[in-house]
């Protein structure tokens, strides 16, 4: 065996405990173990489902890729928390969008609702904060350099401003103090 490939093994094996944020993950036989209360295993394995997606994303693995992939890893017992589809990973709309006819041009509605929950189904719990600062813009855009139709997106973000929790509690009972 090439020497280069027996120290790479050897790196491999003394890498099999793993620790991220005193999550204490022991790789025997997909046995997992929490160290800390505050952080449960369905923490653990959103985090892994949000880092796994991600990976695709930067992959730019297609769907059937991605599906031989969660396949894969769902034979292993510790992996059959993932979804069998790449599109459930990917939290991949299901809707169909519905384009209105509008003058001069057309219309399309995913709703600000819509879109604030799907931005918060992202974030874990406990970083939600106690108030949403939600920025705002819109742009004209050219679909190309050729053409005369141009779209005009209403981009919002949710931006998480760091509120310490004695801060937010100070808040929320002065909130509940008022008339």
């Amino acid at each position: 065996m090439n020497e280069n490939v027996s120290d790479d093994l050897m790196h491999v094996e003394s890498e099999q405990n793993l620790e991220i944020n005193d999550v204490s993950i022991v790789d025997n036989n997909c046995s997992s173990t929490i160290s800390n209360n505050d952080v449960s295993l369905y923490t653990v394995n959103r985090a892994f489902q949000e880092s796994l997606a991600s990976a695709f994303i930067k992959c730019n693995l297609t769907y059937s890729q991605g599906n031989i992939i969660l396949n894969t890893l769902r034979s292993y017992k510790c992996h059959t928390f993932l979804p069998k589809d790449t599109r459930s990973l990917l939290n991949t709309p299901r809707d169909k969008t519905t384009v209105r006819s509008m003058y001069p041009g057309q219309y399309f509605h995913i709703g600000f609702k819509t879109s604030i929950n799907n931005i918060l189904k992202k974030t874990l719990s406990n970083q939600i904060p106690f108030v949403l600062e939600i920025d705002w813009s819109t742009d004209g855009a050219k679909v190309n350099k050729c053409e005369t139709m141009q779209i005009w997106p209403i981009q919002i973000s949710v931006i998480h401003p760091q509120t310490p929790k004695k801060k937010r509690l100070q808040q929320s009972s002065e909130q509940d103090s008022l008339p």
